[in-house]
């Protein structure tokens, strides 16, 4: 959410979003959801190491360094599986498995979100059936999470999520019918 806001950073003057970020942190602006959700190069956490506390600057490294690992583990898990590096063009959905259910036909995607620091299970393309579990609180459960990938796990559909998908495709397809009579 923060980066669309800023996406047009550089029609107000910044070289790139995470300037734009390191200014708007340093001027007390939404400096807690940065320093929670941005990721920041070494250089740029130097060039704001006196405007910051030093709690704030090492939160920065320590996430920094999480999604370094985090990438070399889902880059890892992407080579082995799809014979491709994995796509870190958008850190808040980074594609890592995707199929579709062998019952209903409907997708299943799988992807990381860095910016959350979160696995997630999207079914159907509808937000209201993800699964999502949260890694960002330890290195250890990153490590548990990411480095244990397997696309069978991954892909796999909970009974309830196939029965609610079922439920709403049965709806769909009243409401169709009721529409063409």
């Amino acid at each position: 959410m923060l980066k669309e806001e800023l996406a047009c950073c550089e029609q107000i003057g910044f070289d790139s979003i995470n300037q734009a970020l390191l200014e708007f942190a340093k001027k007390d602006i939404f400096k807690d959801e940065i320093l929670k959700y941005a990721v920041f190069t070494e250089n740029e956490i130097e060039s704001v190491k006196n405007d910051l506390s030093q709690a704030e600057i090492e939160t920065m490294k320590r996430r920094a360094d999480m999604v370094s690992i985090a990438k070399e583990l889902i880059n890892e898990f992407t080579v082995i599986e799809f014979e491709n590096d994995a796509d870190f063009s958008d850190l808040s959905h980074i594609p890592i498995a995707y199929t579709t259910d062998e019952i209903l036909e409907f997708p299943i995607n799988v992807f990381v979100d860095l910016e959350k620091m979160k696995l997630v299970k999207r079914y159907n393309n509808n937000s209201e059936f993800d699964s999502g579990v949260y890694f960002g609180a330890s290195k250890d459960k990153m490590y548990m999470i990411l480095g244990n990938l397997e696309f069978d796990e991954l892909v796999s559909v909970p009974d309830y999520v196939r029965e609610e998908i079922g439920k709403d495709d049965v709806l769909d397809m009243t409401n169709d019918r009721s529409l063409s009579l």
